[in-house]
This record gives structure tokens, C-alpha cells and sequence, in this order.
């Protein structure tokens, strides 16, 4: 479908993407061109009726743990450990679930309420091994992408106007820079080819389609804000600016909002639609969405942190029904600000920081820079276990090493050779290391990018 699509005039291709982008607003927030348009939506969503945070959640952990050991037969052969809880404290009780237990066993969670036609199926980056298949009820992803919408909208975006985001996947391989939704007046710029030599491209459609609002990884905005300094470039039609995916460090925030003098909004999921975690302009926290699901954060010993501490989040999502999490560490950390306690024991959370998603960038050989290696990692074969990613920009080494219960040939790489030729470019020596242990940093932490720069 790549190679058909990359043949393609852009014309037609700006056409297909059009066509794609209807039916991804579609999905997400049941918007219809001319029927129920996605303005239309967007102004349902700012009226106070639809919910992103209420003072409850012990109703919804226990009508979500009758919903579990009914539907899924992983909690439903563990029935006798998913009790209903009479009071907030009990939930200490119900056992957490690694992310390996939910890999190995993945299929016993899916729920019997999967059918044909309701579901979308993820697939996880693999970033410490091979990727995780699981199944989204249309319903709750719509959900979820209703509230992250009313969050933005919230905070200054406006869909109807001209919008550009920045994809994980490439659209614009030649050509412009960027593809275009004609309908909606949305644009879909490469990440992959944002380099010195292109940077006039990118400015150029940036102020010749006046784009107010930009989207994409804090890391590729501010190279694109880097490259647009260094140039002497200035941009004066952006008026909000959108992240997420990876962490927004300080840095990166005080450089984007400096140029473009407008604010960031940061905004944190999972691909397996854990927690809904989000940073208004206008506060200096992150807050968490309760509607989507509740989050525990914990200290080494497995007790809820006070407030300034640093700790694991675990969270029970109530929008992963058809592959539910309950108490699952989804392996990312971070500091408590303030603790809200609710009328019915449970607790909300303003959050200082989220840590755990910072990869480092790594610069090309023809000058590109780029990060995101968890795009690339999940078309690993399945069979690895874990697998680590060490790139050099001194001698245009790239070398995976992974640990496996199997052999692996190299012709079972072939799929991510061809990724992260696209990613990276030509001219790198790709192998593969099967190792008995992975490489650890200096804190003791397995890592999954290591870069070593020139």
C-alpha cells in the first residue's frame, strides 16, 4: 500500500490522505462531513455537559471489576482476587498487573464483548521487546479522544482552522513537506526529512497556509524551532502548540514557547489507552483525566506517595474494556504535586512531572535529526524478548541486541532493516546481537536507545 501510495501524484495523494483523515474523525469522534461536522463537535464538547474529571471513582473501580471477571477470562479465573471493595483502602488488595504478565497471557484478557465491526486493534512499539496485539472498543477510544479534544479546545485550539501535525509516519516521502486534508484544512508534515537543507520548505508552508496551531513530539518541534533560529526565520501565525509522546523537557518548552510566543499544551496516553494526563497553558501541573480511568502512584515499597515524592504509576483504566487494565504499572514514573482526596476516599492527582519517555535524538548522516525510535523497534520479530537499539554517529554503526528463547536468522529482521533504513537513511552497518543480558545505564536501569554522538 506504501509503494502504490509513494507512486502516486501529490495531488492523489493529498486526496487519499483527505479521504484517510475523514474516517479517522470519524472513528474518533463520530464526525460526518456536512452531516455532523467535526465544528459542530467541537462545540457540543465545550458545553459543560460532557464530563473530563467528577469527585468519585469508587463506583467506577467496582462496576469496572464487575465488568472484568465477567467479560475477560484472565480476571475471571482470578475472580476470587478481583473482589468487589467496600472502601478505597481495599483496592491495595487487588493484585497489580507487570506488563509482562500482560504480554505472555495477552489473549486471556481480550474481552467476550469483541466482535466484528467495534473494535481497533493496537499494537504496542516493543520498546522493550517484541510488540503487544490488543483490542479498543470503538466506543471507549471515541471517548477518549473526546476528552483529549475538549482539553486542547479548552486551552485555545480550534479545529476548524488551519492545523499541521507532525506524524510518525511518513506521507511526504518527495515532494512538499507536508500532505494536505482538503476538506478540513489540516496538513501532515514529514518528521523525517526536517533538516537544514529543508528547512526553508518547512517555514515556507508554515506561513503560506498561515497553520495556527501545530501537533507532534516535543522533540521534532524543537528542532523545527532550532533549525528556524539558526536560519534567522521567525513565524508569527502559530498560536498554540501541542505535545506528546515523549517527554516535553523544560528546555524544550521555554525554546518553543520563546519563538513561537504562544504556550505549549502537553498531553500524555498509552498506546494501550491507559490514563488520560494533561498540562492546561494555564497551569503549571499535569492533571489527571478520572473519567478514563484511576491512577495509583507508588513508592518502591508498593505505598502511595506523599506529595513531592517520586513514584511507578499504576492505573486502572475504565476505557480498555475489551483488553482491560487493572492495577497495571505501565512502566513510567512520576512526581506528585498535590494530593486531592475525594468524598469517597480516593484520591486526584496534580502532577509536578512525568518521567520515563526521554529519548535522545540522533543526527543523520545527510543531517537530519530524529528520535521516536519506538516507531521502528515494534517491527522486531516477535519471537525476541526484550531488545535494545545502539545507534553511533561516529562510525555509522547501528546494532540490535536482543534476548530470545529462539533462533533468529537475519532474513526475520528484514522488516525492521527496511524501517529503520527509512528512518535513518543508507549507508549504516545494521547487525544483530543475541545476548544472554541486556546493557544496563549507570543508575542500573535497562535502557532501550543508546546514542553515541560525534
Amino acid at each position: 500500500m506504501i509503494v502504490f501510495y509513494n507512486k502516486l501524484p501529490v495531488f492523489l495523494q493529498n486526496i487519499l490522505v483527505t479521504l484517510k483523515n475523514i474516517s479517522v474523525y470519524n472513528y474518533k469522534y463520530g464526525a460526518i462531513p456536512f452531516i455532523n461536522p467535526i465544528y459542530k463537535i467541537q462545540k457540543e464538547l465545550l458545553n459543560k455537559g460532557f464530563r473530563i474529571n467528577d469527585s468519585e471513582n469508587l463506583s467506577k473501580i467496582n462496576n469496572f471489576l464487575n465488568y472484568v471477571t465477567s467479560k475477560s477470562f484472565y480476571y475471571k479465573k482470578n475472580k476470587q482476587e478481583y473482589i468487589q471493595i467496600k472502601n478505597i483502602e481495599d483496592f491495595k488488595n487487588i493484585p497489580i498487573l507487570k506488563k509482562n504478565v500482560l504480554k505472555q497471557n495477552i489473549e486471556e484478557f481480550y474481552s467476550k464483548d469483541i466482535s466484528y465491526g467495534n473494535y481497533v486493534k493496537f499494537k504496542t512499539s516493543g520498546t522493550t521487546g517484541s510488540p503487544m496485539v490488543g483490542f479498543i472498543s470503538k466506543k471507549d477510544l471515541m471517548k477518549r479522544f473526546k476528552i483529549i479534544l475538549k482539553t486542547m479546545c479548552e486551552s485555545g485550539f480550534d479545529i476548524t482552522k488551519p492545523y499541521a501535525r507532525f506524524l510518525g509516519k511518513e506521507l511526504a516521502s518527495s515532494g512538499p513537506v507536508f500532505r494536505k486534508d482538503y476538506l478540513n484544512n489540516h496538513y501532515f508534515f514529514s518528521i523525517f526529512r526536517l533538516s537544514n537543507d529543508t528547512v526553508y520548505d518547512y517555514y515556507n508552508s508554515i506561513i503560506t497556509n498561515k497553520i495556527e496551531f501545530l501537533e507532534g513530539y516535543p522533540s521534532t518541534i524543537n528542532n523545527l524551532v532550532n533549525l528556524l533560529k539558526k536560519h534567522n526565520l521567525k513565524v508569527d501565525c502559530v498560536k498554540r502548540v501541542f505535545v506528546t509522546a515523549e517527554k516535553l523537557n523544560i528546555y524544550q518548552k521555554d525554546n518553543i514557547e520563546k519563538f513561537f510566543r504562544c504556550k505549549v499544551f502537553d498531553y500524555y496516553g498509552s498506546t494501550e489507552q491507559s490514563i488520560y494526563i494533561y498540562k492546561p497553558v494555564d497551569s503549571q501541573n499535569y492533571l489527571c483525566s478520572n473519567i478514563t480511568g484511576y491512577l495509583e502512584v507508588l513508592n518502591a515499597k508498593g505505598e502511595l506517595c506523599n506529595e513531592g515524592d517520586c513514584g511507578e504509576m499504576v492505573v486502572t483504566s475504565f476505557t480498555s474494556r475489551f483488553t482491560p487494565l487493572v492495577r497495571y504499572i505501565i512502566g513510567d514514573s512520576c512526581r506528585v504535586q498535590k494530593i486531592i482526596k475525594n468524598s469517597d476516599g480516593s484520591l486526584n492527582y496534580e502532577l509536578s512531572e512525568i518521567i520515563g519517555r526521554n529519548e535522545e535524538s540522533f543526527e543523520t548522516m545527510d543531517g537530519r535529526i530524529v528520535s521516536r525510535f519506538s516507531l521502528v523497534l515494534k517491527f522486531l520479530p516477535k519471537k525476541i524478548s526484550a531488545a535494545q537499539l545502539f545507534l553511533s554517529e561516529k562510525n555509522n554503526k547501528v546494532v540490535i541486541r536482543y534476548t530470545s528463547d529462539y533462533l533468529i536468522s537475519n532474513n526475520e529482521f528484514n522488516e525492521f532493516q527496511t524501517r529503520i533504513i527509512d528512518f535513518i537513511g543508507k549507508g549504516y552497518n545494521i547487525s544483530f546481537l543475541k545476548v544472554e543480558t541486556l546493557k544496563k545505564n549507570n543508575s542500573g536501569k535497562v535502557k532501550t536507545v543508546f546514542i553515541d554522538k560525534k
